[in-house]
């Protein structure tokens, strides 16, 4: 199903104008499609040369920050930490030109480390138009949006949890596929309630939720893991009855758990992971 700009903005309380929107549908005639992909890789890759030296130097940093504060008196006033500067609005301007260009990859790359010196209700009509632009683009990965959604409303820039929750919802009635789907129903069930909503509300919501998920889309990994979810919720609480286990033992004779029932027994999981 198609929605407009102007809806998905509406939805989210903001005006459909924006200073400086992404286009809605790539603009492929811009640069060839092979160019723009080898200007995204090259640039992808420097940036992760980038940001694994920018965590070792923040390792090293916050090393030398712990051994300074272990080794100092204890009524010596401790200086707060000061981690290295972030490298992502450095980047951020490169991979918004290729995003405008119509490299989608590079589209969901701002998305998940947006960076915007504007308002509040600005940063949310961009980030919302860039957020359709990937919805609308048949070649993107639909499946990387609700992670971002989520935590892009976690941090409260550019999106308020309502923002993020209304996203979400959008990505589940426009992605093109199931896992894509089911995805964003998994976010939306994982998200925290409303605001004014308890704890015992809020969990009773989660789990209708993942119930939800696990009938509509039983086939997809995150309709399994919510059926996973739900049976734990129901049947692996502690004081709970435990469900039975069928097996053999050292003899290899048939077993079953519900045969020590009223006797101290001690179940060990174990396994490769």
């Amino acid at each position: 199903m198609w929605i407009p700009a102007t809806a998905a903005l509406l939805l989210l309380g903001g005006a459909a104008a924006s200073p400086r929107p992404a286009p809605l549908v790539p603009q492929a005639d811009t640069a060839p499609k092979a160019d723009l992909s080898a200007a995204f890789l090259a640039l992808e890759d420097e940036y992760n040369d980038a940001y694994n030296a920018w965590r070792r130097e923040l390792s090293t940093s916050s090393a030398a920050y712990r051994a300074a504060a272990a080794a100092a008196a204890d009524d010596a006033p401790t200086k707060p930490f000061v981690a290295p500067e972030r490298i992502e609005p450095g980047f951020f301007p490169r991979f918004d030109r290729l995003a405008n260009a119509g490299e989608v990859r590079a589209q969901i790359w701002c998305l998940a480390n947006y960076v915007s010196e504007a308002d509040a209700e600005a940063q949310k009509r961009d980030f919302t138009s860039r957020t359709l632009s990937v919805l609308m683009n048949p070649d993107s990965n639909h499946g990387a949006l609700p992670r971002i959604l989520s935590s892009q409303s976690r941090s409260g820039t550019p999106l308020t949890q309502e923002d993020g929750r209304a996203l979400v919802t959008l990505v589940e009635t426009m992605a093109t596929d199931a896992e894509a789907r089911s995805s964003a129903a998994y976010t939306l069930a994982s998200m925290a309630p409303p605001a004014g909503v308890d704890d015992a509300a809020g969990a009773g919501m989660k789990l209708a939720g993942m119930r939800s998920l696990a009938e509509r889309y039983p086939d997809t990994r995150y309709g399994k893991r919510a059926g996973g979810f739900v049976f734990q919720t129901e049947n692996l609480q502690i004081g709970m009855v435990a469900p039975d286990i069928l097996g053999l033992d050292v003899d290899g004779n048939d077993m079953k758990l519900s045969d020590f029932r009223g006797k101290v027994t001690v179940i060990d999981f174990w396994g490769f992971w």
